[in-house]
């Protein structure tokens, strides 16, 4: 029956067209239905029904009066003012109170969240067809929703159950004509606090939400996780949570400071899939702004649930809405112990990685490696030689391609940074120290050692440690230039020699590091003699200008000699005159003292009655050189003399004792004897006669 009569009112206030706006009279439902008329003269005192048209004949008013012409009740009808359809329909009591009102077409929104919700569709088509009859108690409040379709067939039911105080206890949503329960909501006004608690239940009567309405009436049902307030954005993305499907959702984009946006505020209307209950993240809505670079806005979430309460405003002051990407620099060290970078930003960024790939070298099979910036390191301005941990693990010996790339607070990518040919080297280096050596001596601060590669940075420091004071002391020596490459470094000069003091003792320390970073182990060189005054020599024996027939030289030297030598140098021979003869002074002829060299191994390469110089030269333990000390016009003679044409003759007679001869060479003494052999004895015998 409710079919019948739905349909037949649609048809009927279709159907009136075409009449001047009057009033009309019927006697009964039937009759107007029928369009039966009677005149006004013909009511007497029975019942009656009272219709009003408008100018274009459509029925605004329709009043059903009582015997003895008593108003009972009356209905208004209101129609859409674009398309002229019947819009509303409203039914009220004698007194004028609202009793029910039917409502027609897509503006109707408690049938639009019944059937989405009832038949689990997400967007209900709108034909401007169906429609919904309400009725209310006595205080205007509603307390049945009855849901028709086209043909007027009733598909739903929504009841509302109040307590003694009028507010609503219970409201359920039922489905026609099966009459299941399909949707439950329980609520408890609280008088003290103002609030009021809801329990959502499903069709198994199963409690699927719950809130806690405040004492305004607005709902926790929104929950805004992205964007935050005061942080960019660089789209009006949304990461949000409805506690339940929202019946209308509204974001305002509204601006707040910044680059001028004429088309503020921006509204954007939530379709029906963006106001599910759920998790919504990363929401692009269907309507979302197009909002201005370089500017902040204010930001407003509202909206209205299903349960009909209004939810709580979500209000962000300032959101800074961001799309030019960061600019930013990197570098790596060329050679590097550890996974290090320096980098400056313009501005901050919230995320940054640097990704070390293998390039060449040894292989490294984990590569590439990726490490994540943290928070604190990706702050505005200048990082430098930022250590990135033991997150990593590198090749030794390998070499690696930096990569770097960050985005800034509002999720634009900076550029794509390549550092290319970053060494990671981890092995120590290593110094072979050779002059001067402990305990030794020095005539000046020439250093010998050889370093296994190239230095990074490197120092000798000489410390002093006793002998003549030294108030400069200690002296560090920073090696620079080729000093730093690896390899032989003998008897090198260093550019920041120091000066130290003769007669000094010092202590040498050498540190490095690698163009890595890697120390070598330190070198200690200990009690080193600074001595730079140059020693004495002499020879005293043999005198200039004798013979010898021996090799034996007498000489005294000043302090321990490293080294020294004896050379006998033949008179106007050349040098390389192979006559020439140098003795090496063995280690006990060097300390100090006297000392007397009889070496007869080298006699026999002299040359006999050769005129030699001896020349005595040698250099103390630091290497100071002596004045050589010689000894000029020594014969070397290992030939005997002899006496030619002697008289008197073997077995002559003679009256004197004179006697003749002829010299080979000139004798350093000489003697003649006479020994009686025979006659008279002479007790002089033999008698010696000293040549002059």
């Amino acid at each position: 029956m409710v079919r019948l009569v739905g349909f037949i009112l649609l048809i009927t206030v279709g159907t009136i067209s075409g009449q001047t706006g009057d009033v009309r009279y019927f006697r009964s439902e039937r009759k107007f239905l029928s369009g039966v008329e009677i005149s006004e003269n013909d009511l007497g005192f029975r019942s009656f029904i009272q219709a009003r048209y408008d100018a274009d004949g459509k029925l605004v008013r329709k009043a059903f009066y009582k015997r003895r012409n008593r108003l009972d009740r009356f209905e208004t009808f209101q129609y859409d003012t674009t398309t002229g359809q019947l819009h509303l329909k409203s039914l009220f009591s004698a007194d004028s109170s609202l009793q029910r009102y039917t409502q027609f077409g897509s503006e109707e929104i408690m049938s639009d969240k019944f059937i989405r919700y009832t038949y689990d569709i997400s967007t209900v088509q709108d034909y401007d067809d169906r429609f919904t009859s309400i009725e209310y108690r006595p205080d205007s409040k509603p307390q049945v929703y009855r849901f028709y379709d086209v043909d007027g067939f009733m598909y739903g039911v929504m009841e509302l159950k109040y307590d003694d105080d009028g507010h609503v206890r219970q409201e359920d949503w039922i489905v026609m004509p099966s009459k299941k329960v399909v949707r439950r909501y329980v609520k408890n006004f609280d008088a003290r606090s103002g609030e009021t608690d809801v329990w959502e239940y499903d069709s198994t009567l199963t409690v699927v939400n719950s809130m806690t309405i405040d004492s305004d009436g607005f709902a926790p049902v929104i929950t805004l996780s992205f964007p935050e307030d005061g942080l960019p954005v660089n789209e009006p993305k949304l990461t949000y949570h409805l506690k339940e499907d929202l019946a209308k959702g509204t974001v305002i984009w509204e601006w707040a400071s910044g680059k001028p946006d004429t088309l503020s505020p921006h509204v954007a209307e939530l379709i029906a899939s963006e106001r599910s209950r759920g998790e919504h993240r990363d929401k692009l809505l269907r309507y979302a702004p197009k909002l201005q670079d370089s500017t902040s806005y204010k930001m407003r979430f509202t909206g209205v649930g299903e349960s009909s309460y209004p939810a709580r405003e979500i209000l962000l002051t300032r959101v800074p809405y961001d799309t030019t990407p960061p600019i930013y620099t990197a570098d790596a060290p060329q050679y590097s112990s550890r996974p290090v970078i320096s980098y400056s930003l313009n501005e901050a960024l919230s995320t940054a990685e640097v990704v070390w790939v293998w390039e060449q070298g040894t292989r490294d099979e984990s590569a590439p490696h990726i490490i994540g910036l943290s928070r604190g390191m990706l702050e505005e301005g200048e990082q430098d030689s930022v250590i990135l941990g033991d997150d990593i693990q590198l090749a030794e010996g390998t070499i690696y391609t930096v990569l770097f790339q960050g985005k800034d607070m509002a999720g634009n990518p900076g550029p794509f940074l390549s550092i290319n040919d970053v060494v990671y080297d981890t092995t120590h280096p290593e110094i072979s120290w050779h002059l001067p050596d402990s305990s030794g001596f020095a005539n000046s601060s020439v250093v010998s050692f050889v370093s296994s590669e190239d230095f990074m940075e490197a120092q000798i420091r000489w410390e002093h440690v006793g002998g003549i004071p030294d108030d400069g002391a200690p002296y560090i020596v920073e090696l620079e230039g080729t000093e730093l490459d690896g390899g032989e470094h003998l008897y090198e000069a260093l550019a920041n020699s120091p000066h130290l003091v003769d007669g000094a003792i010092y202590s040498i320390t050498m540190n490095g590091k690698d163009l890595a970073g890697n120390e070598a182990a330190s070198i200690e060189v200990s009690n080193i003699v600074y001595d730079t005054s140059p020693p004495t020599l002499a020879t005293i024996a043999p005198e200039p200008g004798i013979s010898v027939r021996g090799g034996e030289v007498i000489y005294n030297l000043s302090e321990d000699f490293a080294s020294a030598e004896i050379d006998w140098v033949l008179e106007e021979a050349e040098a390389s005159d192979s006559r020439s003869v140098s003795i090496k002074i063995s280690d006990e002829g060097l300390a100090l003292g006297d000392h007397r060299l009889d070496d007869s191994t080298f006699v026999e390469r002299l040359t006999d009655g050769g005129i030699f110089t001896i020349q005595l030269t040698g250099r103390d333990k630091a290497g100071n050189e002596a004045l050589p000390s010689s000894i000029s016009n020594v014969k070397f003679d290992i030939t005997a003399p002899e006496f030619a044409n002697v008289t008197p003759s073997d077995c002559t007679f003679v009256m004197s004792s004179h006697v003749t001869y002829t010299l080979t060479e000139d004798l350093s003494e000489g003697t003649v004897i006479w020994t009686q052999v025979a006659g008279e004895i002479d007790l002089s015998s033999p008698q010696m006669m000293t040549l002059p």
